[in-house]
């Protein structure tokens, strides 16, 4: 068992989970309508969004990551949400994508920890498949794994303009060459970094953003892993490769971090 930092109070407001696959060109709106069925008891809402697209990581030297455009022969499914009555479990679908997310909906809302998240991933995913099966549908072929955190880090703790950015983050401080620039408005940055045996990236991004429903800034610090285990993609492999992920994830976070917000967010290893 890796031991890995951990935080009795991280700034986590959301979670996602899943998997991508090859198109799964059978899969109509009807077919997602009898899904629907088989979870509205534990998804009783749900909504219409667009579909995201289809990327898969490269790793050819010098090209970075595309999103494949490709054919349609039938008119586009939308990605559709299935969500808990607090909002706090959904699971996305269209006919390349099958996503779990945890979100924070409310303040009393407390993180229930990646075991968990993953084990309700999995039993979902496991759901599906059956769905597929019974249907007569063809299985997906997995071709990228995906597993994001969300943190937001809210304005006071322990930053109050972006001057205050280096008290967030370990990478970063706001120390001109000399005084004629002003404080700027906002920070952004984006980073990507090799998974091992070529098994993916780990992507850190860090936007100011507002939480409109509580009139606050934050600074969203978003952590996503994105790719596929370096062998067969059976489920144990798949497992294997989001516990990868999760270890990248939470040692990114760790290391990007200053020391300042180990008290703030309560780190106890």
């Amino acid at each position: 068992m890796v031991s890995l930092p951990s935080y009795a109070e991280p700034p986590v407001s959301e979670v996602v989970v899943g998997v991508q696959f090859a198109p799964i060109e059978e899969l109509l709106a009807s077919h997602v309508g009898l899904y629907w069925n088989k979870v509205r008891d534990r998804l009783p809402r749900a909504e219409e969004h667009a579909p995201i697209g289809h990327v898969i990581e490269q790793f050819q030297q010098e090209e970075r990551p595309e999103t494949r455009i490709e054919a349609l022969t039938k008119p586009p499914l939308a990605r559709s949400w299935f969500l808990s009555d607090a909002g706090d479990t959904l699971v996305q679908l269209q006919r390349d994508r099958f996503l779990h997310n945890w979100r924070k909906t409310s303040p009393d809302n407390i993180y229930p920890r990646y075991p968990s998240i993953k084990n309700t991933f999995l039993e979902f995913w496991r759901a599906f498949l059956g769905f597929l099966q019974e249907e007569g549908l063809p299985s997906p072929t997995v071709d990228q794994c995906e597993l994001t955190y969300v943190n937001h880090v809210r304005k006071g703790q322990p930053w109050e303009s972006m001057a205050d950015v280096g008290a967030v983050f370990s990478c970063f401080d706001w120390c001109p060459r000399g005084s004629f620039l002003p404080v700027p408005e906002d920070v952004r940055w984006h980073m990507r970094f090799l998974l091992p045996e070529g098994q993916g990236r780990l992507y850190a991004e860090v936007i100011p953003a507002r939480l409109v429903s509580e009139k606050i800034s934050i600074i969203r610090f978003s952590l996503t892993a994105r790719g596929m285990p370096s062998g067969e993609a059976d489920a144990d492999a798949l497992a294997a490769w989001y516990d990868l992920a999760h270890e990248w994830i939470v040692k990114g976070f760790s290391e990007l971090v200053s020391e300042e917000t180990d008290d703030l967010w309560k780190r106890d290893r």
